[in-house]
């Protein structure tokens, strides 16, 4: 069986080079769809309860508008600069944004923190950006802060996933539930009705104005106009941070069994697939013969939540040590 899942993975899946097969992957290859799928919602669902505990410890410190600010920056970041990000969120406080009434204040504020205010004197900057960095500029100035030593990585991410507009995207996060992230998350569990409904209030994120949308940075133009923030990252940071913090508020206030617990936990368990990232597609390649059957039973993102748990559990946490994996041997 080892031989032969062997060659067919190095005859029509390369990558499978890199991350062969486990042990474990004839007791997958011998399940039909539908127990993979049970055995992945399971994992899938202590992993959703971790991230809600895992919520629960950092707004313990922080409060909970705090933390759901810090991780939904981080969010923003993908793998490379989440911690920047995260940085970012922490030096720039909510309490230090909400001393400014001033909108365009707090805008220059966090570009300015972030390093990212580009100098039009000296800089290449675009003709329609110059009024708006020259204002920005005057009012960073005028705060007496400094740029934060943060160290942003942008070398293999697409213009789209530019780091300047991705902040961009998190200013009008913050605007558009003016800065009260606790306050606006309460209320939108208060309004779904449905996963239908709490799907669309948590996907719903401005698209930028026209400048943005069609510029990579202060400098930069886009060859092709794009939102600020693409439906694939928005379906990740509600995967990963809105629905696990709304169900660790929901949670503590009225208990796992409350009626919107339920409703929380389910928008979570039905959301569509996500993006493929490295550690799913690893995951994918250790387990599922052919990799092709993905498509057949990760049709939702807890499915490949769920996956991604396994495999960083078990063969993450013990170095692919196959002979000694209990999961193989509950397995047997």
């Amino acid at each position: 069986w080892q031989s032969l899942f062997a060659g067919i993975e190095e005859a029509f899946y390369p990558y499978s080079s890199c991350i062969p097969p486990g042990t474990c992957s004839l007791q997958w290859a011998l399940l039909d769809n539908e127990k993979v799928s049970e055995v992945l919602y399971s994992a899938a669902e202590a992993r959703f309860s971790a991230k809600a505990e895992q919520f629960r410890h950092i707004s313990a410190q922080s409060g909970f508008s705090q933390a759901l600010y810090q991780e939904f920056f981080a969010g923003l970041g993908f793998a490379n600069n989440r911690t920047p990000f995260r940085e970012l969120a922490l030096h720039c406080s909510l309490d230090l944004l909400s001393s400014f009434s001033d909108l365009e204040k707090r805008r220059a504020i966090l570009f300015g923190f972030a390093g990212f205010l580009a100098d039009p004197t000296r800089d290449p900057v675009q003709v329609a950006f110059r009024p708006i960095l020259l204002r920005y500029w005057q009012l960073w100035w005028e705060s007496g802060f400094k740029p934060l030593s943060l160290i942003w990585k942008s070398s293999g991410s697409r213009p789209f996933n530019s780091c300047h507009r991705r902040l961009q995207s998190g200013i009008l996060w913050l605007e558009k539930i003016n800065y009260d992230p606790d306050s606006w998350l309460q209320n939108v569990i208060k309004q779904a009705t449905s996963v239908k409904d709490l799907h669309k209030l948590l996907l719903d994120y401005p698209s930028g104005d026209a400048l943005w949308r069609k510029s990579k940075d202060f400098c930069s133009p886009l060859r092709v106009e794009g939102v600020l923030l693409g439906k694939a990252r928005a379906k990740d940071l509600a995967l990963n941070i809105l629905l696990p913090a709304a169900y660790s508020r929901e949670e503590q206030e009225r208990g796992e069994s409350s009626p919107k617990a339920k409703l929380i936990k389910d928008a979570w368990l039905q959301l569509s697939p996500g993006q493929e990232n490295h550690l799913l597609k690893e995951a994918i390649h250790r387990f599922l013969i052919p990799p092709s059957r993905a498509k057949e039973i990760l049709k939702k993102a807890a499915l490949q939540q769920g996956l991604i748990d396994i495999y960083q559990k078990f063969c993450l946490a013990l170095g692919y040590d196959c002979p000694n994996c209990p999961f193989v041997i509950v397995g047997e």
